[in-house]
């Protein structure tokens, strides 16, 4: 366990050092959304991992011009993770979430859960 979160520690030193090319970022995206959602979308059983797993989010969402589509299969995983397991990490689910919201305000205000609720009314 803390190999793991050493790597993910890791991970997001790179992102921050590569935090002045923005181009390298979407290189780097793939191989780390599929963590991401991992970790967010478990129910709470890599919970010791979520604050890196936000960090790294925080990083893919802030440096680029836009915001991947598969970025935001996250935002739904961060409302239920809020919801049901991780309300105490709510101060660094915020950050993400205010990219999401400035990069593509339209979009958020049009997205919902899975099961239709829309996340702002």
């Amino acid at each position: 366990a803390l190999a793991a979160a050493q790597c993910l520690e890791c991970i997001a030193t790179v992102l921050k050092g590569v935090a002045e090319r923005p181009t390298m970022y979407s290189t780097m995206e793939p191989h780390l959304i599929p963590i991401i959602l991992h970790i967010l979308g478990n129910e709470g059983d890599f919970i010791e991992y979520l604050e890196y797993a936000l960090d790294i989010l925080t990083y893919l969402t802030f440096f680029p011009d836009t915001i991947s589509a598969p970025l935001w299969e996250a935002v739904p995983l961060i409302y239920r993770a809020f919801n049901e397991w991780a309300f105490d990490y709510l101060n660094m689910m915020v950050v993400p979430l205010e990219n999401f919201i400035q990069k593509a305000p339209s979009q958020f205000l049009a997205a919902s859960t899975p099961d239709g609720t829309k996340y702002v009314d």
